[in-house]
């Protein structure tokens, strides 16, 4: 019995949950990113353990997704005759904006800045413990601007050279401030 012949496949048949399951216009990850296993190269190991995230948008993707990786982890273990345990521990919520700060805060941004880019429908797969919060106060996530092709400043999140342009910096306090006068004045019953 071969523990990492096993979670070879396993991790391989993960990477059809989306592209053979989930719906072309929804939106789902499933990655493996550390795997343990093994103590020396003429040992086969009693276990190999892997770990990873699960991100979707949609509770009823959730499911499907979730569905899927147990029912591949279980099944595809077992015709290696090996066991599995499935240990899942959902870490945050999503983030959802409230629509009446959002739109007081897309109106404050275009008020400070004429020529500014506003994606209102830009998603994420982003894990944001902001979440918590907003569950229970009503919240606006906005993602500022830092990359700087000039300056090297581009790579994305999590990328080893990540790194913002931090001239970005008073235009978000700008924003910030002004935003937070703007919601007090219009909206207070929602602070």
């Amino acid at each position: 019995v071969d523990p990492i012949i096993a979670a070879s496949h396993i991790i391989t048949s993960l990477q059809s949950i989306v592209s053979r399951n989930v719906a072309p216009l929804d939106s789902a990850v499933v990655s493996v990113t550390k795997i343990e296993g093994g103590t020396a190269f003429n040992i086969i190991p009693p276990t190999v353990l892997f770990t990873g995230t699960l991100r979707t948008f949609l509770p009823e993707t959730r499911d499907l997704v979730l569905k899927q990786f147990s029912r591949i982890i279980t099944q595809v273990s077992y015709a290696f005759n090996c066991e599995s345990e499935i240990s899942i521990k959902s870490i945050t919520l999503p983030v959802i904006n409230n629509s009446i700060l959002s739109n007081i805060m897309r109106l404050t941004a275009l008020s400070l800045k004429s020529n500014i880019n506003i994606d209102q429908n830009f998603r994420t797969m982003g894990s944001e413990d902001m979440s918590f919060l907003m569950k229970e106060i009503p919240g606006c996530f906005i993602m500022i601007g830092s990359a700087n092709d000039e300056k090297g400043l581009n790579y994305p999140h999590h990328h080893p050279r990540f790194d913002i342009d931090e001239s970005c910096l008073p235009n978000a306090v700008a924003l910030i401030t002004q935003g937070i006068l703007n919601i007090l004045n219009e909206s207070p019953n929602l602070v």
